[in-house]
């Protein structure tokens, strides 16, 4: 496939479909139909097509409508290696270079437009983007907030305007995750990448997108899904799957294209290991599905799915819609566009608390009975499964660390490593004074609801855990003071080979 572009003293250009990721037709779309959009944020791992589907763009806007950009990274001296050489590949993929000339510092094209490559060694540069169309902040963690919020000011004026800014999500307290996105309520979009933990969301206020990406999106790394175009990057691939059994938070940021984790110390599950604890598991229909349900709805209505075969439990899926669809309704259905109902039955689990009368509610009903019902009507079979009480925070903690440091009683507990949420969970609910979850709260900075940040997905997967091995639970906490016991074991003498 292809599409052919002719203007005034321009010549025929013929572009292929295939020299490009999807990533380019997402921004491509929203540059040429959303003239109300004004930033686009993308952030994700290494090797995700980022910067160069950028360079794609505004060397074919450049070329076909004169429009000028100015590409920006934070030392002059790091410009010739990095940027430069990103646009150049953006000029030679789009098979454009009788179009532009290169020159030190920046690009012309034959029909008038330019692009500068600069560094912000000083905030007045920032202040002489007014004459350009795009701008591109390459590596926006690296900038201070003050050089970003004066150069967004900056591009004003006639035409199309629309600032670019690409990072790799270093540390959750960088400025540009606690000042800048966090401040916008987001909202699911249209688009779609090819990765399913990537997303592209839209502001409520409707003037900026935020793209998250991974390697998985670039068909120069995964292949393109016919096999007809881009390759397999095996080695690649291969050197990403040891960094994820060696160093995972630097996997998750670089590869995974999550927020990094910075904050460590103190955490509730101690004995979390994701080299240990986290494995690629996916779907089994011979077996039956568990499901475990956190009832808060801030910042998302949370399930988790699991299935297990005797002592051996895993977690293969979890659901974590957020504002609008954090519905058990839109949850539901969620569940059963991924699962679809068979002979089995469909365990259900959660909090006890859940069962208590609701005003809210029609008299008689109550949260599981209203799952019950929904799931009945897709046509599961359900069979729900709670505790004559809830245990203990602290007990259960100890009991969920014990498993994972030593596998008592024979248990084994996993996690699909594409249960992203779930880890960072792990990885960040702290322990309180008392021995129980710290629930911290925090204020969304547009809706101004307060929310318990942490702890709800591993919360699903406490009443899980406690409950699927009752027996074996019952037995721990009658002995008179549990010990929680030390990962000081490799690998190989918890007898984990990958």
């Amino acid at each position: 496939m292809s599409h052919t572009l002719e203007t005034e003293n321009i010549p025929t250009i013929t572009y292929s479909l295939k020299w490009f990721n999807p990533l380019f037709f997402i921004l491509e779309d929203i540059v040429l139909k959303r003239p109300k959009i004004k930033r686009v944020l993308i952030y994700g791992g290494k090797s995700s097509s980022k910067t160069i589907s950028v360079s794609q763009l505004l060397a074919k806007q450049g070329l076909e409508q004169r429009q000028s950009s100015i590409l920006f990274r934070k030392e002059s001296a790091r410009v010739k290696t990095t940027i430069k050489k990103s646009f150049d590949l953006g000029i030679k993929t789009t098979r454009l270079q009788n179009g532009w000339e290169k020159q030190d510092r920046s690009f012309k094209s034959v029909s008038g437009a330019e692009v500068i490559l600069t560094g912000l060694d000083d905030e007045d540069k920032a202040k002489g983007v007014e004459g350009f169309n795009f701008v591109l902040f390459d590596e926006l963690d690296q900038f201070e907030e003050n050089e970003y919020a004066q150069t967004n000011l900056s591009l004003r004026g006639e035409g199309r305007k629309v600032f670019f800014a690409t990072w790799n999500p270093v540390s959750k307290l960088s400025w540009v995750k606690t000042k800048l996105v966090d401040t916008y309520l987001w909202e699911t979009s249209m688009y779609e990448l090819p990765d399913p933990n990537s997303f592209v969301k839209i502001s409520s206020c409707g003037t900026t997108v935020l793209i998250k990406t991974s390697y998985k999106d670039n068909y120069w790394s995964v292949g393109s899904p016919c096999g007809t175009y881009g390759y397999v990057d095996h080695n690649l691939i291969e050197d990403y799957e040891k960094l994820r059994l060696t160093n995972y938070n630097r996997y998750k940021v670089n590869v995974l294209g999550e927020w990094g984790n910075v904050n460590v110390g103190g955490e509730f599950y101690k004995n979390f290991r994701t080299e240990a604890q986290v494995r690629k598991h996916t779907y089994n229909p011979e077996l039956p599905l568990h499901i475990s349900f956190d009832e808060n709805v801030n910042p998302y209505l949370t399930l988790s799915i699991y299935q297990a075969e005797g002592k051996r439990s895993w977690k293969i899926g979890e659901i974590c819609l957020e504002h609008p669809l954090n519905t058990l309704t839109h949850t539901l259905k969620k569940f059963y566009a991924t699962y679809k109902p068979n002979s089995n039955t469909v365990f259900i689990y959660g909090d006890r608390t859940s069962l208590k009368a609701d005003t809210k509610l029609e008299k008689g009903h109550n949260f599981f009975s209203i799952i019950e019902d929904k799931l009945s009507k897709y046509g599961y079979k359900t069979k729900t499964r709670l505790p004559n009480k809830n245990p203990g925070v602290a007990a259960r903690g100890n009991f969920i660390n014990d498993i994972f440091a030593a596998n008592i009683f024979g248990i084994e507990y996993t996690i699909s490593d594409n249960c992203l949420r779930t880890i960072d969970d792990y990885e960040n609910v702290k322990e309180d004074s008392d021995g129980t979850k710290l629930k911290k709260k925090v204020r969304h900075p547009v809706t101004k609801v307060s929310y318990e940040q942490f702890g709800h997905l591993t919360d699903t997967d406490d009443y899980f855990i406690c409950e699927y091995y009752k027996e074996e639970f019952k037995e721990y906490i009658s002995e008179p003071e549990p010990t929680v016991h030390k990962t000081d074991q490799t690998l190989e003498e918890l007898g984990i080979v990958y």
